[in-house]
């Protein structure tokens, strides 16, 4: 899902991302027609079927739109919080766990950014306990700046906004989310959400708008064991003998679309450092799992 960010002129799409996942979520079936319970091959290795779907978690990735005007800077924590509970309210998961990636790209030592600083410490607040106890336990805030790479030749680019196309930037800022989501999940110890079957609100839509290190990921996440395990909305699936199928929204700016590049030679014939075949051939210790078997057609690189 695309969101160009939390501002007020954003409603429109925040309301089409929405509505986007709500849509998705009926067609689960579809889009997994081999795991999913209405298939005649549904079952799992342990022999366990999928049977409805459970919202798992919601990874957000934006801020530079924001950090380019000092007003939507200022206003960013308030949006933040206000993005978190529309998007529970909307999809009727109160508890949904969050994790936000910070905007760290293009944080040179010594560089001054005022903008982004504020954008910086309004992502680390709503991921404060004592500041936002009713996020506690279920929002956690990861640092991302030390995923940063210099521009060409370092990285493929000079794109700074977009991490200089550097896929192992990517890959580090996605593991330290997945990470992060994963523990915190965990750290809910039973505290889960059943699984859904059918949409909250009859799938039209939710209640109303609040308005309002290359070393171990870095993270802050609120802590509470006042976590709520269950939702009006979910109850009519508690009868469900299956599995249900995990579903993560990823939402932001163009960064979540994946913009690292993947051929170490570019179009102009020149070698890039930074690309996704450069980490599997520097790194294969570390990054050689993500070599596919098949040979890529030529057609689709890019």
């Amino acid at each position: 899902i695309g969101v160009t960010g939390v501002q007020t002129c954003a409603l429109p799409i925040y309301e089409a991302a929405i509505s986007t996942v709500k849509k998705m979520l009926t067609e689960l079936p579809t889009l997994f027609p081999d795991e999913y319970n209405n298939s005649s091959s549904s079952d799992d290795e342990n022999g366990t079927k999928i049977d409805g779907y459970e919202l798992a978690g919601f990874v957000w990735h934006q801020g530079v739109a924001d950090e380019s005007d000092a007003s939507d800077a200022k206003e960013y924590e308030r949006n933040l919080a206000n993005l978190i509970r529309d998007v529970r309210s909307d999809l009727g998961v109160p508890t949904l766990p969050v994790v936000i990636g910070t905007t760290g790209m293009d944080w040179a030592p010594g560089k001054s950014n005022s903008t982004k600083e504020l954008v910086v410490a309004a992502q680390f607040a709503v991921a404060n306990s004592t500041l936002y106890p009713e996020f506690a336990g279920t929002v956690s805030t990861v640092e991302t700046k030390n995923f940063w790479r210099p521009p060409r030749p370092a990285s493929p680019s000079k794109f700074g906004f977009h991490w200089n196309s550097n896929s192992e930037s990517y890959w580090l800022i996605g593991e330290a989310m997945g990470i992060a989501m994963v523990e915190m999940i965990k750290g809910e110890r039973g505290n889960r959400l059943r699984p859904q079957t059918a949409l909250p609100n009859g799938g039209e839509g939710g209640e109303s708008f609040h308005s309002a290190s290359r070393d171990r990921p870095t993270s802050s996440t609120s802590t509470s064991s006042d976590v709520s395990s269950s939702s009006s909305s979910l109850s009519n699936n508690n009868n469900t003998t299956g599995r249900p199928l995990k579903v993560f929204i990823l939402a932001g700016q163009s960064n979540m679309q994946g913009r690292g590049a993947i051929d170490a030679v570019g179009k102009d014939g020149n070698f890039r450092n930074g690309t996704l075949e450069w980490m599997v051939e520097t790194y294969p210790e570390k990054y050689g799992k993500l070599k596919s078997k098949k040979k890529r057609p030529k057609k689709n690189r890019a």
